[in-house]
C-alpha cells in the first residue's frame, strides 16, 4: 500500500523537487494562518514560512483563506533542519499548507523512533480527520519516518500520497548504524562541537 501511495503526488511538487533551480516564485502567495501545533510530545509543525530564517520582511503571502488547501507534511533528516528544500517552500505554500516537523528539544532530543512515529501520527491523523487532504514528504532520516508515520495511517483515506527524498533505508547497512547509538549518548558541550565537526567534514567533502 506504500508503494502505491508513493505515486500519488502532484505535478507541481513533483516539478519543484526534481528541477529546484528553477523555481518560480510568485509575487502574491495565498494567505494561511501562522502554523505552530502544541507541542504535547517530542515534536511539533510548523509553517517554514512563518519562522526565523524563512520569513520574508512584509511577509510572503497575499489574500485568501487556506482552509480548503491540502496539508504538506514535511518530515526532515536526522539533524531536524528545514533548510534543505528552503527555495521550495514559496512555490510549494501555493498548492499547499506547509507542516514541518522540528524537534521541540533540538538536538538534545533524545526521542525514540516510536514515540517519533507516534507524534507525527497524532498530528496529522488530527488534520485528516477534519477533512483535510495530506500529502506527507520525507527526506532522508525523515523518509524512513514517513514510511512508519505512513504504515500507522494506512487506513485514512485522506492521507492521499507519499513522497520519498533521497530516503536513508539503508541505515542498517552504514557506518552510522554502528557509530550512531554512541553519537546519541553524547550530551552536553561533547555535542555541539561533534556537531560542528560534521559539518565542516561535509563542506570539505563537497568543496574537494
Amino acid at each position: 500500500r506504500v508503494a502505491a501511495m508513493m505515486l500519488v503526488a502532484p505535478q507541481s511538487l513533483l516539478s519543484a523537487l526534481v528541477q529546484p533551480h528553477s523555481v518560480r516564485v510568485p509575487k502574491q502567495l495565498p494567505r494561511s494562518r501562522p502554523r505552530m501545533s502544541v507541542a504535547a510530545g517530542p515534536t511539533r509543525f510548523v509553517n517554514p514560512l512563518d519562522v526565523d530564517g524563512f520569513a520574508e520582511p512584509g511577509g510572503w503571502r497575499g489574500t485568501g483563506a487556506d482552509d480548503a488547501m491540502p496539508m504538506l507534511y514535511f518530515l526532515p533528516g536526522m539533524d531536524g533542519s528545514l533548510s534543505t528544500p528552503f527555495m521550495q517552500y514559496p512555490e510549494l505554500s501555493t498548492s499547499f499548507e506547509l507542516a514541518c516537523m522540528t524537534h521541540c528539544d533540538g538536538l538534545d532530543s533524545r526521542a525514540s523512533f516510536e514515540e517519533l512515529t507516534a507524534a507525527c501520527a497524532a498530528e496529522i491523523s488530527a488534520s485528516a480527520r477534519s477533512g483535510r487532504q495530506i500529502l506527507l514528504v520525507g527526506e532522508s532520516f525523515g523518509a524512513t519516518l514517513a514510511i512508519a508515520v505512513a504504515h500507522r495511517l494506512r487506513n485514512m483515506q485522506e492521507v492521499r500520497g507519499l513522497v520519498l527524498v533521497n530516503p536513508a533505508t539503508s541505515y542498517e547497512r552504514s557506518a552510522l548504524a554502528r557509530f550512531g547509538p554512541i553519537c546519541a549518548s553524547l550530551q552536553g558541550p561533547l555535542l555541539y562541537p561533534l556537531y560542528l565537526l560534521s559539518l565542516v567534514g561535509f563542506a570539505a567533502l563537497v568543496l574537494t
